[in-house]
């Protein structure tokens, strides 16, 4: 579980022209999910990078991008903060929270899901949508 509130990611990593995300496993007769890496700050995806070998690129994230995610029929989530591509958890907030979270300026967000990587398969689980920060910010 996690602390408090992330920072609000300002920024996608990008391989070639198309977002990084974990792979997520996909459970039949439940809505598709995807997910991309964001960070809040350069240190923060300077970090991720350093544990990734394979060359990304950070980009700014824009609200044009995470409208275009809006698609009823999948969950789009966005992974806030990672350390690394095979972090063992890591936590994940939806593309619309964090949407809404920049078009009102926020400087933080409550992440809804956390994402728990399976060992065999190197996919992550999304566990069902809750409140994983045990405590709330103003």
């Amino acid at each position: 579980m996690m602390d408090c509130a992330a920072a609000i990611p300002r920024y996608v990593l990008r391989k070639g022209l198309h977002p990084l995300g974990p792979s997520v496993k996909q459970i039949p007769g439940q809505p598709a999910v995807s997910a991309i890496f964001a960070f809040s700050s350069k240190p923060q995806y300077d970090a991720f990078l350093r544990a990734d070998t394979s060359s990304l690129t950070p980009y700014p994230l824009v609200k044009g991008f995470l409208q275009n995610q809006n698609d009823l029929e999948e969950l789009h989530l966005v992974v806030i903060d990672a350390n690394s591509p095979n972090q063992s958890v890591i936590y994940a907030a939806t593309v619309q929270a964090v949407l809404e979270s920049l078009e009102q300026a926020r400087a933080s967000i409550l992440p809804t899901h956390h994402l728990i990587r399976d060992e065999k398969s190197d996919a992550y689980r999304v566990q069902t949508p809750e409140m994983v920060c045990s405590h709330s910010v103003p």
